[in-house]
């Protein structure tokens, strides 16, 4: 089963990266990805960074100077026309952008270059121009020693403030809802503090991003009348989990190897339900990043 699912995955995969390819000069939605795969948009971006090492975007962005690189060497079009099609609307932004990926400007890369040297790529894949074996290496991520494991875990009562902006500014509503919970007379000595992320940062303005955070309770109480707190229940069933520790600017990392590669390599897929972070100790407990622990929850089945 589970050599059968990571077949499954890097199968789904490959469809995806060259889905993609093939749709370079289209704007791609993550739903209309997702479903070249068969996974929920819900969870794809994770599933997709963890197997192949790259966010979607930045996966685009490479394939499409690659392509930009190889025109620059086979024909005449103006660098400008070549920008565009490569998703830049100024020669000045292909340039910073080409330079950093190829070690020279797009000009002098025409005048003096003869072949196109690769991209760095974790997967391996690269821009095929229609010819080629279409091939790609999922990224293990320390699959095999990650320390997770599935539980059934119960619904959960939470009350939750809604934070619209950057995901790392959610503290920010995190302390509307200490006040609001403290002003309601709500007793969370015994509860958990936790955050649900809803978005793709990668897909989404980092200005629209929503989350919630939440704290959990035993009953709902009664809130005021337009109070900006929400009581609602998160689903339970099974999930994966995995317990981060140290900064939380770690995070991405343990979530794309969570999602990407120990869930498929032990025989689960991610399950459209809402994802989410327990902080068990953090600033509250300490001021030394390398002694905080997070729990992540992600729902899953059975393949």
């Amino acid at each position: 089963m589970k050599e059968s699912t990571r077949t499954s995955y890097r199968d789904r995969m490959l469809a995806v990266l060259v889905y993609i390819e093939a749709g370079l000069d289209r704007n791609l939605t993550l739903a209309e990805i997702a479903s070249v795969a068969d996974f929920s948009p819900y969870h794809f971006h994770r599933v997709f960074t963890g197997t192949v090492g790259e966010s979607i975007s930045g996966f685009i962005r490479r394939l499409r100077l690659e392509r930009a690189a190889g025109r620059l060497l086979e024909g005449d079009e103006p660098v400008m026309v070549i920008a565009l099609r490569a998703g830049y609307y100024s020669n000045q932004a292909f340039t910073r952008a080409f330079l950093a990926s190829f070690g020279e400007p797009p000009s002098k890369f025409r005048r003096l270059r003869s072949s196109i040297p690769l991209i760095s790529s974790p997967s391996g894949y690269h821009y095929h121009s229609g010819e080629g074996v279409v091939s790609f290496n999922t990224v293990e991520g320390g699959s095999g020693v990650m320390d997770a494991k599935t539980v059934t875990t119960r619904d959960m009562k939470v009350l939750g403030m809604r934070h619209v902006g950057p995901y790392q500014m959610i503290g920010e509503a995190f302390e509307r809802l200490d006040r609001a919970v403290k002003a309601a007379g709500v007793d969370t000595r015994d509860s958990q503090w936790l955050a649900i992320y809803n978005d793709d940062p990668d897909q989404v303005p980092a200005a629209e991003l929503t989350s919630e955070a939440c704290v959990t309770v035993g009953e709902f109480p009664a809130l005021p009348e337009g109070s900006d707190m929400k009581a609602f229940e998160i689903p339970g069933g099974l999930h994966a989990t995995t317990r981060h520790v140290g900064s939380y600017d770690g995070l991405h990392a343990s979530w794309g190897t969570l999602v990407g590669s120990w869930i498929p390599s032990h025989g689960f897929k991610p399950r459209c339900a809402p994802c989410y972070e327990i902080y068990v100790k953090g600033h509250e407990c300490t001021s030394d990043e390398s002694e905080f622990l997070t729990d992540l929850y992600e729902p899953v089945d059975r393949v």
